[in-house]
């Protein structure tokens, strides 16, 4: 294949993507907006704006998740949809198309260049910036651009110390590749030709050329139906043990004892499970079990059930939290995380994670879907009236 081949042949099957699911659609963008607190539009495009909601969006490690190729399309996919479309006066529908084109794009990139590409680098910053100039090329010229990517793709990277390090840059990476993606696609727009070979030469994060990495390049993965929103607060790495510990804690009789958590040895390296949690609570699986267990129960504080955690290693995936109380023992096992797409979540789940009560939600979605599918009136303000109380929502959350 010429140097010319992949890239363009990624383009013109993202071009021709119009799998759009409006309801999982309305459901992703109304977490990516209550999470950034971004619910309205402003004139022009502005490239500071869409960075800020991006990382607004990740700050606390709770945006979307994509289970089977493990990258967070939400917070970078969704904050280049909106700032471009409504900087394009796109409408609902065309906008919704153009982040149904970025989730393939992020999806199906993931699953061509990893685990390689994971080896050593954070596999959502390495493809966020290539969705984010698909998502954008999409918006400017009605199809993707080759250019756009190749630019993109030329860039790509980021470090996997952000994630070691639990630290704020893992965020930083979300708002990078937004910027960078619109960037490529501004410029693939000026006429600024691009490097089209990176795919098939390899090197950097890129692994080596195979039939397999067109394959997976050109392969429908439904990418926006599949993508997950995470309900509990806690890292996702914590979500099954998080929601073990939920349901043993209320079947515990008596004051507890011992709470033991078995996980795969990969999740405990996520977690930090074997240190003291200090200022990431959020991650430390310790800390998350006993955070659940605690607001199940009167009278033990979280510290108190900390210390009486232990983690033991377990081979099969997902969870397993057994609770010793004074009254028996109490295990509840989790194999796939809630929220996953075979674990859809109801209303009620999003009620309690967006601070919201069910029929609110449900006005919401249902407010979002319409404006998701109806190409008139076209824009912000259409939105921006579907959205109407978000803004108190929003506001409460940062308070």
């Amino acid at each position: 294949m010429t140097h010319d081949g992949a890239v363009t042949v990624f383009a013109e099957s993202l071009s021709r993507v119009d799998n759009v699911n409006p309801k999982a659609a309305a459901v992703l963008l109304a977490d990516q907006i209550l999470l950034s607190g971004r619910w309205g539009a402003a004139p022009g495009l502005n490239l500071r704006r869409a960075a800020s909601s991006a990382m607004r969006g990740s700050a606390d490690d709770a945006d979307d998740v994509h289970w089977g190729a493990l990258v967070h399309p939400g917070a970078i996919i969704w904050p280049v949809a909106l700032e471009v479309g409504f900087a394009q006066d796109s409408s609902g529908p065309e906008i919704a198309r153009a982040a149904s084109v970025g989730h393939e794009a992020m999806v199906r990139l993931a699953h061509a260049i990893a685990p390689p590409a994971a080896d050593g680098y954070h596999l959502t910053a390495v493809v966020g910036g290539v969705a984010a100039a698909a998502v954008a090329s999409m918006l400017f010229d009605g199809s993707v651009s080759p250019d756009a990517l190749g630019h993109a793709l030329s860039v790509a990277g980021g470090s996997s110390g952000a994630l070691l390090e639990r630290s704020g840059t893992r965020s930083f990476h979300r708002g990078h590749a937004v910027i960078t993606g619109i960037a490529a696609a501004l410029a693939a727009t000026e006429g600024l030709t691009a490097t089209r070979g990176d795919l098939e030469r390899g090197g950097g994060m890129l692994p080596p050329w195979s039939v397999a990495t067109l394959s997976a390049l050109t392969t429908d993965a439904d990418a926006l139906a599949e993508t997950s929103l995470r309900p509990f607060p806690t890292s996702g790495w914590n979500h099954p043990s998080f929601e073990a510990a939920l349901e043993a804690g209320r079947s515990a009789i008596g004051s507890i004892i011992r709470i033991v958590i078995a996980v795969p040895e990969s999740t405990q390296r996520a977690s930090a499970a074997g240190t003291r949690p200090a200022s990431e609570a959020w991650h430390h699986l310790g800390h998350s079990v006993a955070r659940a267990v605690a607001s199940t129960r009167n009278g033990q504080s979280v510290d108190e059930l900390l210390t009486r955690v232990e983690v033991v290693n377990r081979r099969a995936a997902g969870a397993e939290v057994t609770i010793e109380a004074v009254g028996g023992a109490t295990s509840v096992e989790v194999l796939m995380p809630l929220g996953h797409p075979q674990r859809p979540l109801g209303v009620e789940d999003l009620a309690r994670k967006w601070g919201m009560a069910t029929s609110e939600v449900v006005s919401l979605l249902a407010r979002i879907e319409s404006w998701l599918t109806n190409a008139e009136p076209r824009n912000a303000p259409n939105l921006n009236a579907s959205l109407d109380g978000v803004a108190a929502v929003a506001s409460e959350r940062e308070q």
